[in-house]
């Protein structure tokens, strides 16, 4: 039996894409921003959003190291099968990348069985990581049905 946890992501509604998912005028300056620059954002973006609860070296190590992804990515929707019967999803309460609202979102899009959420940011696993993974336990140790 397979499962699902879904740890401060985008999670759209079937059919539909990330940039699709989020709200307006966000969508719309995505949309924008990859035709004209692609898909790896500022480094002071990186450094206030995904890396803003991490220490100043973990910071420089992830904007340097940061890859685009193809646009493709962002633009397309899913195809394929779904997720496990089994899934669940992490929030994150101080996350800057991914507000508090629209991970409830991404997580009624999911229709989880499992919810909760973890006072960190949007890298837990770099914030946070003990809690993180008693969290993984938690849901893994949690019986269906």
């Amino acid at each position: 039996m397979g499962a699902f946890l879904a740890v401060t992501a985008v999670v759209p509604k079937p059919g539909r894409s990330f940039v699709t998912s989020m709200p307006l005028p966000n969508r719309l300056v995505l949309s924008l921003v990859m035709r004209l620059a692609g898909t790896r954002p500022p480094d002071a973006a990186i450094r206030r959003g995904v890396a803003g609860r991490v220490d100043t070296e973990t910071a420089d190590r992830i904007v340097t190291e940061f890859k685009p992804e193809s646009v493709r990515l962002y633009r397309d929707a899913p195809q394929g099968g779904g997720f496990p019967e089994r899934r669940g999803y992490l929030s994150t309460s101080q996350d800057a990348a991914l507000p508090i609202g629209l991970q409830q979102r991404f997580a009624r899009n999911l229709d989880t069985s499992w919810n909760e959420s973890l006072d960190s940011g949007h890298l837990p696993m770099l914030e946070a990581p003990a809690a993180l993974a008693r969290r993984i336990e938690n849901f893994l140790a949690r019986r269906p049905g």
